[in-house]
Formats: C-alpha cells, structure tokens, sequence
C-alpha cells in the first residue's frame, strides 16, 4: 500500500485543475475561431466558462449605445423561474454598474441579503451568489458575463478564470466588430 501525504494529494489536485483550466481556455479560443458571429462564440465561451466554474445560470450582455442599459445577448436562468420578459431593458444599477464603473470583475456570494438585491425586480429569477466580468475592448467596458448560483460560492480563483473567459469573450466581440466594419 502506498501511503500519501496531504501536500501530495492537494499538489496532484491543483495540477488536475490547472490542466482542466488550459484545457477549456483553449476549448473557448477554438469556439472564437469556428464561429463567424459574436453570438455564437460569446455562447460557446458562456457555457465553457459556467460548466468549469461551477455556476448554474447567468448571461452575456453588452452595453447599449447610449449606456444606460445592458442589452442581453442570451440568458439563462439554471431552470429558476423567472416572470421578466428577457426583451426588457436591463438599466445598468447596483453590484453591475460598479463593475462597469471598475472595470473589475466583482461577485457577492450573500446576494439575496445584500445591498444589490434591492435593485432586482419583482418575478425576478432567485440568485443565491452572483458574479459579473467586464468585457473590454481598449480598457473600456463595453459588455458583461454574469453567472450565478454557483454551489458554495465564487472565490479568488473564479476571479481568474472568469477575467480569462471575458478576455476571450471581449477579444471575439472586437474581431466580429472589425469584420463588420470591412
């Protein structure tokens, strides 16, 4: 029998996860490249991103022209009910202005009881944690992920993932502009 220690084992853990991490990355920067158009790389790159985390719902959206308003690219509500018609404008208030206004990504893992959730309407689908990610192009924000109800909660190493997935996200909404533009 072989006997391990718990460094041993935590060391082999964090490189399994390291590797599943590359491996996705490079699934969304495949999902940039197959698909022409923003909406399908932006899909591909949200599910990659949400399955790897671990959360169960959440959306892309970018910014509208005039900035009030997030314009929602797709959403999805993990199965929770949710009464909002998704055509509604999303005005750009509480934990998701700040992450425009930082540019950073922010994420509150006691949503429900926060300051933010005063902010949600009424019929809205029930978030337990969320987290949001700026897309920028030219140190500007000019998109969100949002993602959601991830069991336990969101932690530093989400941060990371999840600034690496907007990046991407970010990098094929400035290429489909650009061919857009030709």
């Amino acid at each position: 029998m072989y006997k391990m220690g718990t460094k041993t084992v935590e060391e082999g853990s964090r490189k399994i996860l390291e590797a599943l991490e590359s491996t996705r990355l490079l699934d969304a920067i495949k999902a940039i490249l197959k698909y022409k158009e923003f909406h399908g790389s932006a899909k591909a790159n949200f599910e990659i991103c949400k399955s790897l985390i671990g959360a169960t719902a959440g959306y892309v959206a970018l910014l509208s022209e005039d900035g009030s308003e997030n314009d929602v690219l797709f959403l999805d509500t993990g199965g929770n009910n949710c009464t909002i018609d998704p055509n509604l404008p999303m005005p750009i208030r509480g934990l998701r202005a700040e992450v425009f206004k930082t540019g950073k990504v922010l994420y509150d893992n006691n949503f429900i009881k926060s300051q933010w959730v005063k902010f949600i309407p009424t019929g809205h689908a029930e978030f337990k944690n969320v987290m949001f990610a700026p897309l920028k192009i030219e140190n500007k924000a000019v998109g969100l992920i949002g993602l959601a109800n991830k069991e336990g909660g969101f932690n530093h190493n989400d941060i990371k993932i999840v600034s690496a997935f907007s990046e991407l996200t970010a990098i094929a909404l400035n290429n489909s502009m650009m061919i857009e533009n030709l």
